[in-house]
């Protein structure tokens, strides 16, 4: 009993923590990895090729170009570390079922007792609730099954602070950069 309890506790701290690269600083090449630059309004997202101290090498996952980027640019780095499934599900199935009833509510409605048809509902309200929870389980099951990208922020990856030089009218500036 004993050995089961320490054996699970080792399992359930081993999937509640961070991947290893994220923990240790230190991004493998091949690892999938979202970086964030300064001046870009977008995270870049793609496979690490190479890290050197002064260039990260990328190939882009949207379509394959092979990317350097300045390593004083990066303002953070994280590494994929699976799907997430819950959220997107509950979310994507509020909506789709939200929408859905909202259908339900203005298509024209009539009473079992009228038009007897095989699992009809006598009221209005039963109609919309099993039309709104059928949909929700549908667009929340794709959404599940789907899932959405889980990242970790690699700690350690970006220099605490950088020196920035800049031609600037008459000669050069220099400037200094921290980390967020």
């Amino acid at each position: 009993m004993r050995h089961l309890l320490s054996v699970s506790c080792a399992i359930v701290s081993f999937i509640g923590s961070p991947t290893l690269a994220a923990q240790s600083g230190s991004v493998q090449p091949g690892t999938l990895v979202r970086i964030a630059q300064t001046g870009a309004p977008d995270a870049l997202v793609g496979t690490l090729v190479s890290r050197t101290r002064d260039s990260i090498t990328v190939v882009v996952r949207d379509n394959g170009a092979v990317v350097r980027l300045p390593t004083a640019s990066v303002r953070s780095i994280d590494v994929i570390n699976g799907k997430r499934r819950l959220e997107p599900a509950i979310k994507w199935g509020l909506i789709g079922g939200g929408i859905w009833g909202l259908v339900a509510a203005a298509v024209p409605y009539d009473k079992c007792s009228q038009n007897p048809i095989p699992s009809c509902s006598d009221s209005r309200a039963q109609f919309m609730a099993v039309q709104a929870s059928a949909m929700a389980i549908i667009v929340g099951s794709i959404a599940a099954f789907r899932g959405d990208d889980r990242w970790i922020r690699v700690e350690g990856a970006t220099a605490p602070a950088s020196i920035v030089v800049t031609p600037s009218p008459g000669g050069v500036s220099l400037g200094l950069r921290f980390a967020r």
